[in-house]
């Protein structure tokens, strides 16, 4: 079976969206290494965090993903952002 993660392209560095159900309030993007930190509420009417932003490596996601599980937050999905559709949707 073919590995179906994608490696970054150019270094290390890669943008993720980290999908949480719950709240997690903006100003705790310290916490989670800067990441942008948005909510919203899904077509079921449920809280939904959506973290955004660079993350250096492997070991920096699991990082993340740890304090996620220390808030006792369920991880609803987590998505490497291909760099260039961002830049060219943000256009």
């Amino acid at each position: 079976m073919a590995n179906s993660v994608k490696e970054p392209i150019g270094g290390s560095t890669a943008r993720y969206q980290i999908r949480i159900r719950g709240k997690i309030r903006e100003n705790w993007s310290d916490w989670f290494s800067g990441m942008e930190i948005s909510t919203q509420k899904d077509s079921r009417g449920y809280r939904v965090t959506t973290l955004i932003g660079a993350i250096t490596d492997q070991a920096a996601l699991r990082g993340i993903l740890c304090k996620i599980w220390d808030l006792n937050l369920t991880v609803l999905s987590v998505v490497q952002i291909d760099m260039d559709a961002e830049e060219k949707e943000s256009k």
